[in-house]
């Protein structure tokens, strides 16, 4: 646990250095999380269709970014939004190096140094420091990858179990704007099953990988449906069709990959010790890649013990004598194609460009996506996997005391080069510009009671600031409408929310930004005189009587389908759990 701690700690700690400046997309996040801890307390767990609260009144479940049913969300039951993520990425850290080490040694069958030495490169790669601290809370689940390829290779598990868990991490992605996450989860895992089973043919077993990913898939779709429904609906509204626009060619995809994993770590020393900077290190990522992208979305580094490790296993399997082998099997042929298709895939999908990804990039939600450099991301887990493969081959004839005593080193020399992250003082390194202490005091004052009801359309008020100004914010920090809010065209003005004009309020009714409303004049429709009581409920962040289409009604049914689905799989395990103790407890009892 030593070297988990360690990990989560220089995560939060990288996370917070420059506190009170944090993140700029924490300006998004975090008065989002109050925001919602806000309805709960006025409505009780109901699903927030609707915000009045941002851009003159917005939707928020049909929000891809909205965070209701997230672990962030959760904790601010009993926490603020700050320390809610805080809180829940420690958690997350520790989740994730416990799950790389459980795949490692139950299924891969490396010894335990091994393992806690790939769970120490996977849980502190640069790409989850970089992202956490500039805010983007879509990749808080990153660590929860290693954990979809252990139940979908556990041993000894029945179906249920190991599904429903895939299911629930699935839907926690959807829920909580990771849809970037489950591609970058997919490619990454059609990467690591291969690499396991050349190591192991009998870690991986097809069958059961295939049912368990199937029932999963079926009830995470069960889950999201509402998620999805609504957010289609939304987009359909407002469609981001973003594309990269990359001038490096394909040929050049390599060198800024490795640029890329090389990242602050392995860039960073160096430039320090020829009298350079982090900025420094950031232009030579750029210039690999051909991007002039922030440093948090360059910067995918592997620790450079990982490195290092990699490439004595290169020297040392190039040494040795050569031997005949036996010839391999069909299916280790098989594994090895897939493998080198899945890692052609993920270069086509981070440059944006080759002989899939151009014809994949036409589907939904594909063509809302951008910064291709993101999925350099997708090759962290595969490549701490192999350096853990590669400890275990290297230090096979080893005494246990002396594998444990060079796991220790190892990761203390890889904590060592992660301290590169805090040698700049540079805030705008990553944009760590919001100041979350208008949100903190919010929260308290919310927790006494205050419910802070919307007063006025508020000119040029950020986010973080509506809640103790009774405004709602006017522009709002909503990327759906794209980064420069090209497609805001609101018919709110700044004033009282009560003004009447033209029969109708100073608000937003945010249905007609998702449903056709009778009156079908458009978007950014303001709520009619006529509709006062709800109005009333709406500014005073009560749920308004408004009926959702049938559409969406039916994809609700489904996700309450799927959520009864999962509960009943769960106290199935639970019970057979239970039976397993209670006849383990009598044979003890007999002997």
């Amino acid at each position: 646990m030593l070297l988990a701690g360690t990990a989560a700690c220089l995560v939060l700690a990288f996370i917070a250095k420059d506190y009170p400046k944090t993140g700029h997309d924490y300006g998004y996040f975090l008065p989002r999380l109050l925001d919602t801890y806000l309805h709960g307390h006025q409505n009780g767990p109901g699903v927030q269709w609707y915000t009045p609260s941002f851009g003159g009144g917005l939707p928020a479940h049909p929000n891809p970014q909205h965070l209701q049913f997230s672990i962030p969300q959760l904790l601010t039951a009993i926490m603020d939004p700050w320390q809610a993520i805080l809180a829940s990425t420690f958690l997350l850290v520790i989740g994730g190096f416990l799950s790389t080490w459980y795949l490692l040694t139950r299924v891969a069958r490396l010894h335990t140094t091994a393992a806690l030495l790939g769970a120490f490169f996977f849980s502190t790669s640069g790409f989850y420091l970089e992202h956490m601290a500039v805010g983007h809370v879509g990749y808080q689940l990153f660590p929860l990858l290693p954990l979809i390829a252990a139940v979908l290779l556990a041993p000894d598990a029945h179906l249920g179990l190991p599904a429903t868990i895939l299911a629930l991490i699935l839907a926690m992605f959807v829920h909580q704007a990771g849809f970037y996450l489950a591609l970058i989860a997919a490619l990454s895992i059609l990467m690591t099953l291969p690499i396991l089973y050349l190591h192991d043919p009998t870690a991986v077993r097809v069958r059961p990988v295939a049912w368990r990913g199937g029932l999963g898939l079926g009830i995470m779709a069960l889950l999201c449906a509402s998620k999805i429904c609504a957010v289609s609906s939304f987009m359909n509204h407002f469609p981001r069709h973003v594309v990269d626009e990359s001038t490096v060619p394909l040929t050049h995809a390599v060198p800024g990959i490795a640029a890329q994993l090389l990242g602050v770590t392995g860039l960073a020393p160096f430039e320090l010790l020829r009298g350079g900077s982090l900025g420094t290190a950031w232009a030579q990522m750029k210039s690999a890649t051909g991007e002039t992208y922030g440093i948090w979305e360059l910067d995918s580094a592997v620790s450079p013990v990982l490195i290092g490790l990699l490439a004595w296993q290169l020297v040392a399997a190039a040494s040795r004598r050569p031997v005949r082998r036996p010839r391999l099997e069909t299916r280790r042929y098989v594994a090895a194609a897939l493998l080198l298709l899945s890692a052609w895939l993920a270069v086509e999908f981070t440059t944006g460009k080759g002989l899939i990804y151009p014809s994949l990039r036409q589907l939904p939600f594909l063509r809302s996506m951008h910064v291709n450099v993101r999925f350099t991301a997708t090759f962290i887990l595969p490549l701490a996997i192999l350096g853990a493969l590669a400890f275990h081959s290297l230090t096979r004839t080893w005494t246990e005391a002396r594998k444990a005593g060079s796991a220790l080193l190892l990761g203390a020399v890889g904590a060592a080069f992660l301290l590169s992250y805090f040698l700049s003082s540079d805030q705008d390194l990553q944009q760590r510009c919001f100041d979350p202490r208008q949100v903190r005091q919010a929260y308290v004052q919310a927790r006494h009671g205050d419910a802070f009801p919307v007063e006025t359309i508020g000119l040029r008020v950020p986010d973080g600031q509506v809640f103790l100004q009774h405004a709602s914010s006017l522009p709002p920090y909503e990327p759906i409408f794209g980064y420069n809010l090209a497609q805001f065209r609101p018919t709110v003005v700044p004033g009282p929310v009560d003004r009447v004009t033209d029969g109708c309020f100073n608000m937003t009714d945010p249905r007609s930004l998702v449903y056709p409303l009778p009156t079908h004049t458009g978007t950014f429709q303001r709520i009619p005189v006529s509709d006062r009581d709800n109005f009333l409920r709406f500014v005073n962040r009560q749920s308004p009587h408004w009926p959702l289409p049938l559409g969406q009604r039916l994809a609700n049914g489904l996700s309450g389908i799927g959520l009864a689905l999962a509960a009943g799989l769960l106290l199935v395990e639970a019970v057979r759990a239970w039976r397993r103790r209670q006849r383990r407890a009598a044979l003890d009892a007999r002997s």
